[in-house]
């Protein structure tokens, strides 16, 4: 994941989309908090207590605000689609949280937004 995560970065910087990195990185790091406030924690000792939650309209203005960008740049629509995805996974699958699977989720979600937009780019330039 991390050789296509650099590569991806590279087309993306040739493509002068840099600028929404910024933004991939706050959807991939949005995922965990709709996770552990959605799904159980599957066992103690992974921040089920000190971990991230959220409120419901705390979290939907976030959610807001994440999405007007998405105007401009459809392709990163695949962000919370891809954080939908994870919950699915994780609540089907696992049933429930752990830290791994978190720290998993963060990575899917950059990789596939990052897949997105790129590609995205080299198809309209």
């Amino acid at each position: 994941m991390v050789v296509a995560q650099y590569a991806l970065f590279e087309l993306i910087a040739l493509n002068q989309k840099v600028w929404w990195l910024p933004l991939i990185m706050a959807w991939a790091h949005f995922g965990p908090i709709m996770w552990m406030s959605s799904l159980k924690p599957l066992s103690t000792g992974g921040g089920e207590h000190t971990g991230p939650t959220a409120d419901w309209p705390t979290a939907g203005r976030w959610m807001i605000l994440l999405m007007l960008p998405c105007i401009a740049e459809p392709a990163m629509l695949l962000a919370p689609a891809a954080i939908i995805c994870w919950r699915y996974y994780l609540k089907t699958v696992h049933g429930g949280h752990d830290a791994e699977l978190v720290s998993a989720g963060i990575v899917v979600t950059e990789t596939a937004t990052l897949a997105a937009v790129t590609f995205a780019a080299v198809l309209i330039s």
